[in-house]
C-alpha cells in the first residue's frame, strides 16, 4: 500500500472542472516531482493529498486514511499531525524569531514550549540555522527563510511533506541548494516528499517525476 493513493480523483471549482479523474501511487520515502505548467492542476491536487481541501468523487487515501471520508475538523487533525508543507513564498511570520517559526507545528500539536523550542533548535541546526535561532524572519536572506520553511514542515516528523514550488522564488544557486536539501533532510527523517514545479532541473532532484496537463496525469514513469 502506497502512502498516497488516489484513484479517479475529480475536483472542480464552481463549473470549472481542475482535477479530471486523477490516478496515481506513490510508496513511502520517495521524493516525487508533480510537474506541469501553470493552471494544470498541481497545486489543487497537492491541497486534496494535504487534507487542505476536498474531493468531489473519487478515492483518496493518505498515510493509510481515507480523506474522502473525513469530516473537516478530522482532516484539519489529520494535517496537523501527518503532513508537513514547504510553500514558493515561505509562510512564516515575519516578526518572530526562526526558533518561534520552527516550534508552531509542535506547539499546536500540544508539545510543551520548552520541548517544542529544544525540537526546534535539532532541526534548524539540521538544515544550517542553528546559529540563527534567535533572529527574526525578516533579517533573513530568500534562502534562509526557505530552510526554515523546510525545518518547520519536518519539525513534528511527518510521514509526508509536500512542496509547493519551493524554489520558485530563489534564485538559480540557493534553489539548488534548497533541493539538495530537501532530498538529503527528506532521506534522514524517511519522509516521503511530493513536489510541484514547473522546472525541470528542479525535477531531475526527483527519484521520478509525474506531469499533470489540464488537470490529467498525461505520464508517469513505471514505477
Amino acid at each position: 500500500m502506497g502512502i498516497i493513493e488516489v484513484s479517479d480523483v475529480h475536483k472542480s471549482y464552481n463549473t470549472t472542472a481542475v482535477l479530471r479523474g486523477v490516478s496515481l501511487n506513490i510508496a513511502e520515502g520517495e521524493f516525487v516531482s508533480l510537474m506541469g505548467s501553470s493552471g494544470s492542476g498541481k497545486t489543487t491536487l497537492l491541497n486534496v493529498i494535504g487534507a487542505l481541501d476536498g474531493v468531489d468523487r473519487g478515492a483518496l487515501h493518505v498515510c493509510g486514511e481515507d480523506l474522502h471520508q473525513m469530516e473537516d475538523g478530522a482532516r484539519s487533525a489529520f494535517r496537523l499531525r501527518r503532513i508537513g508543507f514547504v510553500f514558493q513564498f515561505f509562510n512564516l511570520l515575519p516578526h518572530l524569531t526562526v526558533r518561534e517559526n520552527v516550534s508552531l507545528p509542535l506547539l499546536f500539536l500540544g508539545v510543551r514550549e520548552s520541548e517544542a523550542h529544544r525540537r526546534a533548535g535539532e532541526v534548524a541546526d539540521e538544515v544550517g540555522l542553528g546559529d540563527k535561532l534567535q533572529r527574526p524572519i525578516h533579517q533573513l536572506s530568500g534562502g534562509e527563510m526557505q530552510r526554515v520553511g523546510l525545518a518547520r514542515a519536518l519539525a513534528h516528523n511527518p510521514a509526508l511533506v509536500l512542496a509547493d514550488e519551493p524554489t520558485g522564488n530563489l534564485d538559480s544557486r540557493t534553489g539548488t541548494t534548497i533541493l539538495e536539501l530537501i532530498r538529503s533532510t527528506a532521506r534522514q527523517h524517511r519522509t516521503t516528499v511530493l513536489m510541484a514545479t514547473h522546472d525541470a532541473k528542479a525535477a531531475s532532484f526527483c527519484d521520478r517525476t509525474i506531469h499533470m496537463v489540464d488537470g490529467e496525469i498525461r505520464s508517469e514513469p513505471a514505477h
